[in-house]
């Protein structure tokens, strides 16, 4: 079987879908993703294969996307100015983004990404497509194949999500996919690879294929230091390396939360790329400041994780059941950080209205209580009972074969 997955230009939205494609692998099927350029240095670290043909603006779309929002009258980051989609700088003036410029654009877009897709699933003839949620790629492919597509979950968001923040669905996608000229012609989800422990599942109208979160997150060694216990106890502090890139400078809320844990009696382990860290004043002496090593190496020896919320983040220290502390950016940020406060394995504020006191005392009250590490070992647990990714390879050989078979 030839297996097609498709992702945005996020590796956040691509990793959580590389364990099923190991498993497919390893069970004998032939794989190939589907991405754009930028992403291929992070699929070849995977050890995959693939075809860069895919669009690769998601840091434009993602800036277009809050443009519109701040055009509409909504506040994307309380406090902060929307950022430029194009140069990425603070904007007072909306008026200067020509987005109706851009929109007369989409047509002529359209016609060359479906004559593309078409082209390639010709050529390659997979025998289904995994696809992240917001691609649309996968699914011409799809399409155009006569294939069953199957959308990857990459976090807590479901397809049913009402926020207005959170409707990349599958109806919006079907919208964009019918402007193609498509729709009814496979664009429709219906089977979703859920990676959420069961009491976080989020809603979702398809048939749900659970799957564990084995929670890659690239390759890496692991360093000397992590072999031995730590002398107290350790909190990772990590942030997005897309954060300030989507929604500016004024978003990189690092300093405040060093700030907040410099008077704990704890070792705070700093991972970040060298110039974010080379942006930051001189560090107390309790952090370790490293450019990279990966969650699922590092978290097992830490007592709590201070993040900005992004779904990458969050699913690994529900993996490894570590309690969390998300200072929220986005729209998506808080809503990762509501979900994991409710199931009572985290506390989570807004980055842009929350002081160094605040971070510090939402700090105190995970490292000093017992609650949210219980509840985060018993979510742990549940990630755990959930099917390996190689328990899914049998379905989904089924459910392409048995499309092929109602097509002949």
């Amino acid at each position: 079987m030839r297996v097609l997955f498709a992702t945005t230009d996020w590796s956040g939205h691509y990793m959580p879908m590389v364990p099923l494609a190991w498993a497919l692998r390893a069970a004998g099927h032939e794989v190939l993703v589907l991405c754009g350029s930028a992403l291929q240095p992070t699929v070849a670290k995977s050890g995959l294969a693939s075809v860069p043909l895919a669009e690769g603006n998601g840091l434009f779309n993602a800036r277009v996307g809050n443009f519109l929002r701040a055009v509409s009258g909504h506040e994307v980051v309380p406090g902060l100015p929307p950022i430029h989609p194009i140069t990425g700088r603070e904007m007072t003036d909306l008026g200067r983004f020509d987005w109706p410029a851009i929109e007369r654009c989409i047509p002529a877009w359209r016609v060359r990404r479906q004559a593309l897709m078409t082209e390639f699933a010709h050529d390659w003839r997979p025998d289904l497509v995994v696809h992240d949620l917001p691609n649309v790629d996968g699914r011409l492919v799809a399409a155009a194949a006569g294939c069953p597509a199957v959308l990857h979950l990459w976090g807590l968001a479901g397809t049913l999500e009402t926020d207005w923040s959170m409707r990349v669905l599958p109806e919006q996608v079907d919208h964009t996919f019918a402007g193609f000229g498509l729709q009814g012609k496979g664009s429709r989800v219906t089977h979703v690879i859920d990676p959420s422990p069961g009491p976080m599942e989020p809603a979702i109208a398809e048939t749900r294929l659970p799957i564990r979160n084995l929670s890659y997150n690239g390759p890496g060694a692991l360093p000397d230091w992590l072999l031995d216990p730590p002398e107290r106890s350790r909190v990772c502090v990590v942030w997005g390396t897309s954060v300030t890139r989507i929604f500016g400078p004024g978003s990189f809320f690092v300093p405040r939360i060093i700030d907040a844990l410099a008077e704990f009696d704890v070792e705070i382990v700093l991972t970040m790329t060298a110039a974010e860290t080379a942006g930051l004043p001189r560090l107390p002496k309790n952090v370790r400041s490293v450019e990279y090593v990966p969650l699922r190496l590092l978290l097992p020896s830490c007592e709590l994780l201070v993040h900005n919320g992004g779904a990458g983040c969050s699913m690994a220290a529900l993996a490894a059941g570590v309690p969390q502390l998300v200072v929220a950016v986005s729209d998506e940020h808080v809503m990762n950080g509501t979900r994991l406060a409710n199931a009572g394995t985290a506390e989570w504020l807004r980055g842009s209205t929350s002081t160094v006191e605040d971070i510090a005392a939402a700090a105190r009250r995970v490292l000093t209580g017992t609650s949210h590490a219980r509840y985060a070992a018993e979510l742990a647990a549940a990630n755990e009972d959930r099917p390996a990714p190689t328990e899914l390879v049998a379905p989904l050989v089924d459910l392409a074969s048995a499309t092929a078979r109602s097509a002949v």
